[in-house]
């Protein structure tokens, strides 16, 4: 892995959603020098939509107690004044995870909870139209209520998956918005691809966490950040 601060990963840790992979990519986690590590779950991630306090249990006990490990879902931490959020949400895509209708109302509302002030936002599938086209099909498989709701808030940064061809970044002018599509392996589950290096300058000291309570309330937590300049961002 290269040096960097932050670690992203946009979500499929797993292949085919058990506890034994989760505790794999927990011990990878704890061999890797970073000042934080952000990471969200995938379509493929399954334990993590159907028991996600024994998923998190796998992982470093520094995800619970707010060290540098840090899982996101629907929820966001601040690291030096730079606010990240993270989702795994996804339009129906056959029987894996994480799935909710395309163009239904109950994704809107996963997007509509985005914090407008976000920095860098960190989903599972692209949004409709950017590094989003498979290989198969040569179709789009972004969300469209997902791209209409990046166009809106204009994070600086949005990291994303799922879409295994779409590997690449790419700016946006609509959104004013660097895209990247973490993707490491290829449609046939090969690594094929180098993990992402973004740089972006941090400023301040603060750490701030807020995460999804009983029901969808916000809790937060408060601890201190560390001072950093580079971003590297990794996903499948």
């Amino acid at each position: 892995m290269p040096k960097g601060d932050v670690l992203v990963h946009a979500g499929d840790f797993c292949s085919h959603g058990n506890y034994e992979e989760v505790k794999r990519f927990g011990d990878w986690l704890r061999t890797l020098d970073y000042h934080h590590i952000l990471f969200i779950a995938g379509n493929h991630d399954k334990t993590f939509e159907f028991d996600l306090e024994k998923s998190l249990k796998l992982i470093p006990e520094e995800t619970i107690t707010g060290g540098k490990i840090h899982y996101l879902q629907d929820g966001y931490i601040v690291l030096q004044g730079v606010k990240f959020y993270g989702s795994p949400w996804q339009p129906r895509f056959y029987n894996w995870a994480f799935n909710l209708t395309r163009g239904g109302s109950a994704l809107r509302k996963k997007w509509k909870r985005i914090p407008n002030d976000t920095d860098v936002l960190i989903t599972h599938c692209p949004p409709h139209g950017i590094l989003d086209k498979t290989d198969f099909k040569n179709e789009n498989i972004g969300c469209k209520m997902l791209f209409d709701r990046v166009t809106d808030i204009k994070p600086r940064l949005h990291v994303f998956g799922h879409c295994h061809a779409g590997y690449g970044m790419n700016y946006h002018l609509l959104a004013g918005t660097d895209f990247i599509n973490a993707a490491i392996v290829n449609d046939w589950h090969y690594i094929t691809n180098l993990p992402v290096e973004y740089e972006e300058d941090f400023d301040g000291n603060e750490l701030r966490r807020n995460e999804p309570g009983p029901e969808g309330t916000p809790e937060s937590t408060e601890g201190a950040g560390k001072k950093g300049d580079g971003f590297i961002g990794e996903g499948i």
